[in-house]
């Protein structure tokens, strides 16, 4: 090369990022899996890693990749459902959308989030998978509390939480496991894991009602919503059948065994309802309904509307009909049998009355909110694990307040009361200690319910 030419040099700069190891670790819940085999896949489908979960349900693995390759999908399969005491009954989805991402659990929750985001115009990206989270979470609730599992992909589980991702996945688990049971005692023949994309690919646009993307199935869409209806009420009064029994020292044995930090407060006794389980209850009731009205169907929604939001099984158990199983499973067997023009109004108006309703009663709703004392009357430090929890008081005259409710749980800070009637009602808290001393009343607040 001579002083006067130059020559033109094509650099690849690669950044730190491109291009590492990454460790990633999450918690593989249908009831927790022991034993289950893992394959994290790249965006173009190639298998990464295989790695198996734990004596714990847990998992760690070490995966190097481009940047550019994410999301990276984990399928799950086999192991043991330490509820079921079988492998998996449908193949488990989760996603690790970046290499910047700590932890992924895969449940059923995560399952249907993904499979729903895939459906959507853009495929698996961050803003499909945001969308899908949300309408899941809200609306295919089953009792996952998002006060303690913010998001069910990458919220960490521990002593606090456990009780309520075990339980909520295993209802959930329980009603797909069902749907698919009772579409084929019909002799309507579904592979479960189509049951699943279906369910997922119809909540695309929100509900469950058959109309959603282009693997949605009316039938599937009707008999989910039914079985919903029967595990969930099953599930609120802590009596979820799995296997033919009850399925709650199974639950509390799992829990137990995989977080043996567990205490009787992480048990399944002590997850409270919340208003997305219980209005997803009430869809399911009305479908019933609609589809085969009783009495029975009728007293079952009576009970519904007036429990609370963080009410605890023990409340709730003595209220429902003993018998308050045997009519949706008719209104099931029928939705399994019955013809499409019966099926197109069943999802509409269930999910229509519902919509309606909740109009109606929004102007009629209090929400409460506080925030944990930190300090004893004598100025010293109180500590958050000190409170046993909050009792709640109520009245239309503010010097004459009624107890209305005991929330023992010192990490809950909002309750809900709904359907009041046209009046001033005026609000009070106090804190209570583990052993019972009870605070002052907090300042009253008021709210005026107007005449619609």
């Amino acid at each position: 090369m001579t002083d006067t030419e130059s020559k033109t040099f094509s650099i690849k700069i690669t950044t730190i990022e491109d291009e590492v190891t990454r460790e990633f670790s999450g918690s593989v819940i249908d009831g927790p899996v022991i034993g289950a085999t893992l394959m994290f896949y790249d965006r173009n489908g190639r298998l990464l890693k295989t790695e198996m979960t734990d004596g714990n349900a847990r998992y760690r693995v070490s995966i190097n990749a481009d940047a550019n390759v994410y999301p990276l999908t984990i399928e799950a399969t086999g192991g043991t459902n330490l509820v079921t005491g079988r492998e998996i009954d449908f193949k488990l989805l989760s996603v690790i959308t970046s290499p910047s991402v700590k932890h992924a659990n895969v449940n059923p929750f995560s399952t249907l989030i993904v499979q729903s985001a895939r459906s959507m115009a853009g495929g698996l990206n961050t803003e499909n998978l945001n969308l899908a989270k949300n309408l899941i979470v809200k609306n295919m609730n089953f009792g996952l509390d998002s006060r303690l599992v913010a998001d069910p992909i990458t919220s960490e589980i521990n002593d606090l939480n456990i009780g309520v991702i075990v339980k909520s996945s295993e209802v959930l688990a329980e009603m797909i496991r069902r749907t698919h049971d009772s579409l084929k005692d019909a002799g309507t023949a579904f592979d479960i894991n189509n049951i699943v994309k279906a369910i997922a690919d119809d909540m695309t646009d929100g509900e469950l009602d058959g109309a959603g993307g282009a693997t949605a199935n009316k039938q599937i869409a009707l008999v989910s919503t039914l079985v919903s209806g029967k595990v969930l009420i099953e599930a609120l009064s802590n009596n979820l059948n799995v296997n033919g029994s009850i399925a709650t020292l199974r639950m509390d044995n799992a829990i137990a065994a995989v977080n043996p930090q567990a205490t009787t407060s992480s048990m399944t006794a002590n997850v409270r309802i919340n208003q997305e389980q219980l209005q997803q209850t009430k869809i399911a009731v009305d479908a019933g309904i609609t589809l085969l009205p009783s009495i029975e169907l009728k007293a079952i929604k009576s009970v519904l509307n007036i429990l609370q939001t963080d009410s605890l099984p023990v409340k709730i158990e003595p209220i429902f009909p003993a018998d308050k199983g045997k009519y949706i499973d008719e209104a099931i067997e029928f939705a399994s049998i019955v013809i499409e023009t019966k099926i197109d109004k069943t999802n509409q108006t269930a999910h229509q009355f519902q919509k309606d309703k909740a109009s109606r009663n929004l102007s009629r709703t209090v929400i409460l909110s506080w925030v944990a004392p930190i300090v004893r009357s004598d100025s010293s430090p109180l500590p958050l694990s000190e409170i046993g929890g909050y009792k709640i008081y109520s009245g239309t005259d503010p010097d004459n307040l009624a107890f209305l409710f005991d929330i023992n749980d010192s990490s809950v800070n909002e309750y809900m009361i709904s359907n009041l009637a046209p009046a001033t009602y005026y609000y009070a808290i106090t804190a209570y200690n583990q052993s019972g001393a009870e605070s002052e009343f907090s300042t009253r607040v008021s709210k005026t319910i107007k005449n619609l």
